[in-house]
């Protein structure tokens, strides 16, 4: 990545425009926002992960300390519920719990 993390979010930006079901690009935008510390733009971006992505467990965490940081703890409880009833091991079955919820400030595709 470019040492702007403004530029990354660009480049970013463009690889989920091209390809909107790339989790691993949606992934690498919310964190690169989250370490900006645009935390409203880096929970939006991260709850596009889906439930069953082997990265929503990463996904939800920073969604949880971003939806924190900006004082939405209901939001911030849901996030951290996905993770706090995931199984232990990568790949260890069924996700249990309420889930996930879409994300709550943006549809999918708009910036």
């Amino acid at each position: 990545m470019a040492a702007d993390p403004k530029e990354d979010i660009g480049h970013l930006r463009d690889a989920v425009k091209l390809d909107p079901e790339f989790a691993p690009a949606w992934l690498a935008l919310g964190r690169t926002y989250f370490a900006d510390e645009d935390y409203d733009d880096a929970a939006t971006t991260l709850g596009h992960l889906p439930a069953d992505d082997p990265n929503a467990l990463e996904a939800d965490f920073y969604r949880g300390l971003a939806y924190f940081y900006t004082g939405n703890y209901r939001e911030a409880e849901d996030a951290f519920a996905f993770v706090s009833t995931a199984p232990a091991a990568a790949g260890g079955g069924q996700q249990s719990g309420r889930g996930r919820e879409p994300p709550r400030q943006r549809q999918r595709g708009a910036f």
